[in-house]
């Protein structure tokens, strides 16, 4: 599951950091963007053990849960912003 949520969204999270970026600052995003993606994944495991033992496996599992609404949401809001945008893009450029 993880690996096919990672094939579908990673390359077009990482054109959209590129992109809102712009051409001076890529560099410094696109290194954020990956900093940010290791520190998720030294400290999501240590996250997980700790709401799994301090809690039960049920809390862990109902918490994935809604996080991952709570991101697709996110991603939904994201997807509608990023569109208007390219719509006026498109039209500035006709």
């Amino acid at each position: 599951v993880w690996t096919v949520g990672e094939m579908l969204s990673l390359s077009i999270v990482s054109a959209l950091v590129a992109e809102r970026a712009g051409e001076r600052s890529q560099g410094r995003y696109m290194g954020v963007f990956s900093l940010s993606f290791s520190v998720a994944f030294v400290l999501a495991p240590l996250g997980g053990t700790w709401v799994y033992q301090r809690f039960s496996a049920e809390a862990l599992w109902y918490g994935c849960g809604v996080i991952g609404v709570l991101l697709w949401i996110g991603f939904m809001s994201l997807s509608t912003t990023v569109a208007a945008k390219g719509a006026e893009r498109f039209a500035a450029k006709d």
